[in-house]
């Protein structure tokens, strides 16, 4: 490896790649935790057992993933590829679309909620549980193996109908409000709505109801008596209570 670093040329991303083992190698040498944050494109192209090597020799001390890397690492442990073809796949409306995993990612968190785990947690103890067939290219399965932290960073109402029909963002705000009982509800609130659209550079069109806005609207029944309806709102709304308004 060292041989190939150095004969790679010293520009663009060769620079970047030597510039970070160098500091990788730095920090290892005065016994520095070594932490990565990464998105799903290494899971995706197939060098997640490249990251698992560096977790079983001890180079990683914890790990820091998106949610598309909870999709992409399941799906390789599950069934050696994954299913996403991301760009296609949002131009055509058809991103998440397989059950398998909405039902699997799903499960293992309700069960890690109940124990007390993190997302990450759950799903590679999961995986390592379910004996995949491909478990051993699995981040999270290697990082529960290693007893290192891993942690999934996602966003409220950003999975799929598709493959998880009982989805809803107010289950997701009620479950957000039980773990972070001193967060002010327009926060959560927000988090829902104009903080995704900001999110994805589309907020100058949608998160806010305004005019020039585009939006589907839903009306909520709350009752008489609910006071802060703000806080009502995230602490837990049923899907009984909900209905779409058409334009």
């Amino acid at each position: 490896m060292r041989k190939f670093l150095r004969g790679l040329p010293d520009i663009l991303g060769a620079h970047d790649l030597r510039d970070a083992a160098a500091r990788i190698a730095t920090a290892i040498r005065r016994k520095k935790p070594v932490i990565l944050g990464m998105g799903a494109h290494p899971i995706k192209v197939g060098l997640g057992p490249v990251i698992v090597d560096l977790i079983e020799r001890g180079r990683l001390a914890a790990i820091a993933m998106n949610g598309a890397c909870l999709v992409h690492d399941f799906e390789m442990a599950w069934g050696g590829r994954t299913s996403e073809d991301v760009g296609p796949g949002l131009d055509r409306g058809v991103f998440g679309m397989a059950r398998e995993t909405g039902e699997f990612i799903n499960e293992a968190t309700i069960d890690g909620m109940r124990r007390g785990l993190g997302l990450g947690r759950a799903v590679g103890e999961a995986i390592v549980h379910a004996r995949l067939p491909f478990r051993r290219t699995s981040i999270l399965a290697a990082c529960v193996r290693a007893e290192i932290p891993a942690t999934i960073h996602v966003a409220i109402g950003t999975d799929s109908l598709a493959s998880a029909p009982d989805l809803s963002v107010f289950a997701e705000l009620a479950t957000l409000r039980a773990l972070a009982p001193s967060v002010p509800a327009s926060t959560l609130l927000a988090s829902a709505t104009i903080e995704g659209a900001r999110a994805l550079g589309c907020d100058a069109d949608y998160g806010t109801i305004e005019p020039g806005k585009s939006a589907r609207l839903v009306a909520v029944d709350i009752p008489a008596g609910a006071g802060d309806v703000e806080e009502y709102l995230v602490s837990g709304v049923h899907r009984d209570q909900i209905r779409w308004i058409e334009s």
